[in-house]
C-alpha cells in the first residue's frame, strides 16, 4: 500500500487493505458501467459490477428473508420455542 506497516495493528492494515480495494473496485465498475451504456446498454448499474456493493445486496436480502420468516412464525403462533 506505500505505508511502513509497523505502526499498524494487523486489523488496522486489514481495513486499509480493503478501503483501498473497496475505492478501486468503485473505479473500475464505475468505468465498466460507463462502457456498457455507451455500448447500448439500458438501466446500467454500477452496482452490476461492484463485488462489494453485490455482497451488501445479498446481505441485506438474507436479512429480509430471517426477518419475513421470524414475522410469519410469530403469527402462526410458533415463536422461537423448541420443546
Amino acid at each position: 500500500m506505500g505505508l511502513d506497516p509497523q505502526p499498524y495493528t494487523l486489523r488496522e492494515l486489514f481495513w486499509l487493505f480493503e478501503g483501498r480495494d473497496r475505492q478501486q473496485w468503485m473505479h473500475t465498475a464505475a468505468i465498466n458501467a460507463t462502457q456498457s451504456a455507451a455500448a447500448g446498454a439500458k438501466n446500467v448499474r454500477i452496482e452490476k459490477f461492484h463485488p462489494y456493493m453485490q455482497e451488501a445486496k445479498l446481505k441485506n436480502l438474507r436479512q429480509r428473508a430471517l426477518e419475513l420468516r421470524a414475522k410469519k412464525e410469530k403469527k402462526n403462533g410458533q415463536g422461537n420455542c423448541k420443546d
